[in-house]
């Protein structure tokens, strides 16, 4: 005998299936949609006769950001909703640090953030 879960507690109905279902293809599609802008930009990058710490680093927080964003559409399309809240704290934290990497003295910064991390 299977036994069922409280649908307050884990709702694995199959309208919530549904509902998470929609959710994890608009979050999909937003990462899909950033992989085109983070392939254009290492293909300016490239286009340049030197490329520098910025050239590299900030590219490297955007995709940081398309990949917590990723974990996050699979874990919704799963049903595992809790465990979201780090990834999405993650990410204003990545947004933070590329508003300062990019607002003054970038090549300065974007050295230490290659030393740093």
């Amino acid at each position: 005998m299977k036994t069922k879960p409280v649908e307050n507690v884990l709702p694995l109905s199959v309208e919530a299936q549904t509902v998470m279902d929609v959710y994890s293809d608009a979050i999909h599609e937003m990462v899909c949609r950033g992989t085109h802008i983070f392939a254009e930009s290492l293909k300016r990058n490239k286009s340049k006769e030197t490329i520098t710490e910025i050239d590299i680093a900030a590219p490297l927080l955007f995709r940081h950001i398309l990949e917590l964003m990723d974990a996050i559409s699979v874990q919704v399309k799963s049903g595992v909703i809790v465990p979201c809240k780090v990834y999405l704290r993650a990410i204003p934290e990545v947004v933070v640090s590329l508003e300062y990497l990019l607002r003054e003295n970038t090549e300065e910064i974007a050295a230490c953030f290659f030393i740093v991390d």
